[in-house]
């Protein structure tokens, strides 16, 4: 793992790319990937990455098993946090790493403290430092060893930590307390008078933050809910936006290839009236060099084309393009091998066609050839939310104000017709606020 004998080279050259070129995990090379894994693997412990295994054995022998659904990342922040009563998030958010909502907000609602990489919290002329004190308790060392906040308290480091709240509805918010925890210890609090709040002497560490009361009974979404004090003076944006659209209409198409491992992506959001698709390997079928193999195309209202992006088996350029994306928008998707190899959660797709066409309507995607009824589809998706909810003990007591499931499944049924949306409010109403 560190070239036979030559830690220190390895250590410097992950530090500068994570540290000073802002990389992230799928930029680094297989030895620096196996040191960041095993970093995280040594402070979930054994049992936990035994428990991740055996849990995705007992998900793949289903017979509705789909791979994409049950990712790496979101299956160790699972059990990695819930074994170690920690919270992993902002360990794999900083790898670069796109994780399921529902684990990251269970891990805040457990008030499981944050944890995170050395480096990221300590200065570097202060790791020697902090290597003394943590490393005779880890087997394997590494400037980039997962700790806690307490285990660098004896350094004795504090900083001040500025956070900026990027919003046009400041007047909302004031009156509003905006907390910075460990766990659920709220370690420094302030009233929100104005978008810009000081923290003063914080501990070194990574904390959750927490944006409550006020006039926030309206629905929000916080970009961020983490801040990291590392240096003397430090900063934290948070995009404020008001959620006009429910994120349960928003669906994703996976593009697999060769071995059934996935190479592209297309993400709906309408919210933010774009989608995103992203290819992010240059062979998706090696056995189709010189050959189509996948496309998409996107058509505005107009019937106009606005993106192509065709793949070829072999030399596809890696990118990630955010396209617009509004109702009456019109996507068509070709895949060679469709039966198995373009699939998604939501029951869109044809596997009897090569190319699939959806129109984007309010509620989501309607397959042209299938005829799926968009709104049902949602229905659907606000009673599997609500199920995962309601059969939850944690998430089902947190206000709904401090939840971003249950404001994203009040969201949906307000977007419901008539009787849908009635009958939906009153099913869910009593679960969804339960203040």
């Amino acid at each position: 793992m560190f070239n036979f004998g030559k830690k220190e080279q390895v250590e410097r050259n992950l530090y500068n790319a994570l540290m000073k070129e802002n990389k992230t995990y799928d930029d680094l090379d297989l030895r620096q990937k196996l040191i960041l894994l095993t970093m995280a693997k040594q402070k979930a412990g054994d049992e936990a990455f035994a428990k991740m295994y055996q849990g995705y054995r007992k998900l793949a022998s289903n017979a509705a098993f789909k791979k994409g659904d049950h990712s790496l990342p979101d299956l160790m922040n699972q059990y990695y946090s819930e074994n170690g009563q920690v919270d992993f998030t902002p360990v794999f958010e900083r790898w670069g790493f796109k994780l399921n909502h529902k684990q990251i907000e269970m891990n805040r609602a457990k008030g499981f403290p944050a944890v995170t990489s050395l480096a990221f919290i300590v200065p570097e002329s202060q790791l020697a430092k902090a290597r003394a004190i943590v490393d005779p308790d880890i087997p394997i060392n590494s400037n980039f060893e997962i700790v806690t906040n307490q285990q660098i308290a004896p350094l004795g480091l504090k900083g001040n930590l500025h956070i900026h709240l990027k919003t046009n509805e400041i007047d909302t918010l004031k009156g509003g307390k905006i907390k910075l925890k460990e766990g659920n210890t709220v370690v420094q609090e302030k009233t929100i008078e104005t978008t810009d709040i000081n923290l003063q002497d914080v501990p070194n560490g990574v904390y959750t933050v927490e944006i409550s009361g006020g006039k926030t009974d309206s629905m929000y979404h916080f970009s961020s809910y983490y801040a990291y004090v590392k240096e003397k003076d430090n900063s934290l944006t948070i995009d404020v936006n008001e959620m006009k659209v429910s994120k349960l209409v928003n669906q994703t198409i996976q593009f697999l290839g060769l071995g059934d491992d996935q190479f592209a992506e297309l993400n709906t959001d309408l919210e933010q009236k774009q989608a995103v698709f992203t290819v992010t390997t240059k062979t998706p079928h090696s056995y189709y060099t010189d050959e189509k193999y996948a496309s998409i195309e996107v058509f505005n209202d107009k019937g106009e084309k606005i993106y192509t992006k065709e793949m070829e088996g072999t030399n596809v350029t890696i990118v990630n393009d955010s396209i617009s994306l509004k109702e009456g928008y019109r996507i068509k998707i070709y895949h060679d091998e469709i039966k198995k190899r373009l699939t998604s959660k939501a029951t869109i797709i044809n596997p009897m066609n090569k190319t699939n066409e959806f129109i984007m309507t309010k509620w989501g995607l309607k397959n042209t050839y299938l005829k799926n009824n968009p709104e049902e589809n949602l229905m659907q998706r606000i009673d599997e939310e609500m199920e995962g909810i309601i059969g939850n003990p944690v998430l089902k007591e947190i206000p709904m104000q401090k939840l971003e499931m249950k404001k994203n499944v009040w969201m949906a049924i307000n977007m419901l017709s008539e009787p849908q949306k009635i009958t939906y409010i009153n099913k869910y109403k009593d679960s969804l606020y339960n203040e």
